[in-house]
């Protein structure tokens, strides 16, 4: 069972916390439903990983973005 829309505001929080990243809530209520659908999406998450990856990745440009992502998946 995939973890509900509220659970993903709570660890969006307590990550955005302990980095020092300012969020207010209609943003971490948006990125929490972001997550929430994509997670819905993927067999296998790691809360933690996906609430980094979306945090964590700020490409400027879609070529950035996937250049970034096939250099991750290389690894």
């Amino acid at each position: 069972m995939s973890m509900t829309r509220t659970g993903w505001e709570r660890r969006i929080r307590e990550f955005a916390d302990e980095n020092g990243i300012d969020l207010g809530r209609s943003k971490t209520q948006r990125l929490a439903l972001t997550i929430h659908r994509r997670a819905e999406q993927m067999q296998h998450v790691d809360p933690d990983n996906l609430v980094r990856s979306t945090l964590g990745y700020l490409d400027p440009t879609g070529e950035a973005a996937v250049s970034h992502v096939m250099r991750s998946t290389r690894a």
